[in-house]
């Protein structure tokens, strides 16, 4: 894919942004900096491309967003006049300045409704499930059930904002079949199994690569998803592979394995040339596992997909790296972009590319971006030194 160009003119901490989106695009950087805050542009720019109506009207406290009022999202340093904008583009170009106007849909900046007036078609028109997915922080952990999914929002939510639709989705999709370059390279059919003329093909069920990638990632696990009669809600079951003979509820499992399970499940149900947004995949695992998720998610942006991740994980970063210099499975290192986002000493938000090498090393190593570690250890090197020790 070629990449595209994310532009944002007077939205939050942003005066004037303009960043390019690669095929994994991560995102890192301090608190309060604006990594979520890209993110939020994006999706709100989704959602004005997918809206029926022209102009579109999208509530700032609908749906994944919490965003307050019209008053708290203009960029406090433009100058607040009536009917100011704020604008969002994603383009092919990195010369186009066309961008989607945000205004109040009502005559207040306190309105929790902006309404949208598009320029031109964007890229995130598409208005599949499995186009565009966006998985918070804050995803569902372990529940004895989960949500159903409305029959008039059944082509829209995909997994949900918290992973809280994937028993249902899973329940529905467990047959199908997936892009052959997202099989999981144990996903194999011997030929000692097919017919004598047959060589060994490639499974590419939905649920037995799902179970085989979280099994990568977290531990061995089988998945069961069902619905149960009567219109109750879908539930999610896991039966440990050489430990636990029976089915048990997610509630016996840690949050790790329920967090990771969505984003998974995503990944191998997107688009090629779709969107996938993770926040924090890190929360509640191991760092094998993080950086194990890591190069799964570099998989799916080997595949053709854009894969945006924020994260504050150096295990994370390292997993991408990782993936950058495979030889088997890589994604390519001009495919792949870092960004450090950072606050100036005038308080203006500054951001800093990083290109990785095709040997997975990085150029350059802002101070900041994940430092930390060297940090504490040259502390605890001079606490030592210093007591003797």
């Amino acid at each position: 894919m070629k990449p595209l160009f994310l532009t944002i003119k007077r939205f939050k901490c942003f005066e004037s942004l303009k960043l390019q989106i690669n095929n994994l695009t991560v995102l890192t950087g301090k608190n309060s900096v604006g990594k979520s805050s890209i993110t939020q542009a994006i999706r709100l720019l989704r959602q004005a491309a997918t809206s029926t109506a022209k102009p579109a009207q999208i509530h700032l406290n609908g749906t994944g967003f919490q965003l307050g009022t019209y008053d708290d999202i203009l960029n406090r340093n433009s100058v607040k006049v009536s009917g100011e904008s704020f604008g969002i583009g994603l383009s092919e170009s990195a010369t186009n300045s066309n961008l989607v106007e945000f205004r109040p849909a009502e005559d207040s900046d306190e309105c929790e409704f902006v309404r949208a007036s598009m320029l031109d078609t964007p890229v995130l028109e598409n208005k599949s499930s499995w186009y565009f997915t966006y998985l918070s922080a804050e995803r569902y952990g372990p529940r004895l059930h989960q949500e159903r999914i409305d029959g008039h929002r059944s082509t829209k939510v995909g997994v949900g904002a918290k992973g809280e639709f994937s028993a249902e989705v899973l329940a529905n999709s467990h047959t199908t079949r997936i892009d052959e370059r997202l099989v999981h390279p144990s996903s194999t059919v011997p030929s000692s199994v097919l017919p004598s003329s047959s060589s060994s093909v490639l499974n590419t069920l939905l649920n037995r690569n799902l179970e085989k990638w979280l099994s990568s990632i977290v531990g061995e696990f089988e998945i069961r998803a069902s619905r149960p009669p009567r219109l109750a809600n879908p539930m999610l079951e896991f039966r440990k592979i050489g430990a636990e003979s029976e089915w048990q509820f997610p509630t016996n499992h840690g949050f790790g394995v329920s967090y990771t399970l969505p984003i998974i499940l995503a990944g191998l149900l997107l688009e090629e040339n779709g969107f996938l947004i993770v926040d924090s995949p890190e929360a509640h695992l191991h760092p094998a596992a993080q950086t194990a998720l890591a190069i799964f998610l570099a998989r799916v942006a080997a595949c053709g997909r854009t894969v945006i991740v924020e994260t504050h994980s150096d295990h994370i970063i390292d997993g991408f790296r990782l993936a950058i210099a495979d030889q088997t499975h890589p994604i390519a290192a001009a495919d792949s972009i870092f960004y450090y986002l950072d606050q100036s000493d005038n308080g203006k938000i500054v951001h800093h590319d990083i290109s990785p090498r095709p040997n997975g090393s990085l150029p350059k190593w802002p101070k900041g971006f994940f430092d930390q570690v060297a940090t504490n250890l040259r502390s605890l090197s001079k606490l030592t030194t210093k007591n003797g020790a």
